[in-house]
């Protein structure tokens, strides 16, 4: 969809043949501050969300909405309902988001398409850019419908923080509920995908999770840009490659934690504990006890 179909869709009136660049950052900024609950996906062409979008793209021209405030700078990586908390207390904002300094009980997720460089090798470019702009899309929607943070997508894999910057006992249930989604989402995505292939490839997502201290960093000299570092990140990167594709893969501090919050949640899952050899998970010396949940069990998750 083009940008003066966006906008025509949406009524918005806007004129884009004047001043393109600036009437593009004012629609930008109003799409980002707008309720994230009118502006997703599912409501695009909805005579609510327009509204409230056309409202806001007004607050910005006149100046009610400041493009200079935190709110801006972090709308790439923050889910909505972050950002106006963090706006709320930023006089506190270094203190909050911890950078260069230890944070505890972070939860990491990482997750990749399996037999993705197989798909590139075979795909049209345009069905393969289409493919993955509706993927990162979905997977950004889904980071923050479940109050994570999205660290990055590194190629086909999504490396999103939970329970960061403010703690939420809910976070270890809704990481899970996230990573399941994540999973279901794919399925639907890559199974249309198939359909514009000759070659049939064996593909799916893989997830990793894993909770413990990270380093949260601020890489940006102009505006907030988070990244995280920390061996838990390295963690999930080991139980993702050793997942079963569309499954899940727990490390054993994150279970536990998971078991401590929801145990209706645990209750209503078939986990499996698993011990995975150092070999098989670069950069760990020891043994590393997980639990798995299986493809088959995963539509659970989000009953």
């Amino acid at each position: 969809m083009s940008i003066n179909q966006f906008i025509q869709i949406q009524k918005l009136g806007i004129d884009l043949s004047k001043d393109f660049k600036s009437t593009l950052l004012d629609l930008q900024i109003a799409a980002v501050t707008s309720k994230f609950e009118t502006y997703g996906k599912d409501f695009i062409g909805n005579d609510l969300a327009a509204e409230h979008l056309k409202k806001n793209f007004e607050n910005v021209k006149d100046g009610t909405i400041d493009k200079t405030s935190i709110l801006y700078g972090f709308r790439r990586q923050f889910p909505y309902s972050t950002i106006k908390e963090l706006e709320e207390n930023e006089s506190k904002l270094d203190q909050i988001l911890s950078f260069g300094k230890k944070y505890d009980d972070a939860i990491i997720v990482l997750t990749d398409i399996k037999s993705f460089s197989s798909l590139v090798s075979v795909s049209d470019p345009d069905d393969l850019n289409d493919l993955m702009s509706k993927y990162y899309m979905n997977a950004r929607d889904l980071v923050f419908k479940y109050g994570g943070i999205l660290d990055k997508f590194i190629g086909d894999a999504v490396l999103a923080i939970f329970n960061y910057p403010f703690k939420d006992p809910n976070s270890f249930s809704k990481a899970t509920k996230f990573c399941a989604e994540l999973i279901l989402m794919g399925n639907n995505i890559l199974n249309e995908f198939q359909r514009k292939l000759d070659q049939k490839i064996e593909t799916g997502t893989r997830v990793g999770i894993a909770t413990g201290t990270i380093y949260p960093l601020n890489i940006s000299t102009e505006e907030y840009e988070v990244t995280f570092i920390g061996d838990k990140i390295n963690l999930a990167a080991r139980l993702e490659k050793n997942c079963e594709v569309n499954g899940i893969l727990l490390s054993n501090k994150f279970y536990h934690k998971l078991a401590d919050s929801d145990s209706d949640l645990i209750n209503k899952i078939q986990f499996e504990e698993i011990v995975i050899d150092p070999k098989d998970a670069k950069g760990q010396t020891d043994p590393i006890s997980a639990w798995k949940i299986e493809n088959t069990t995963v539509v659970k998750i989000v009953e």
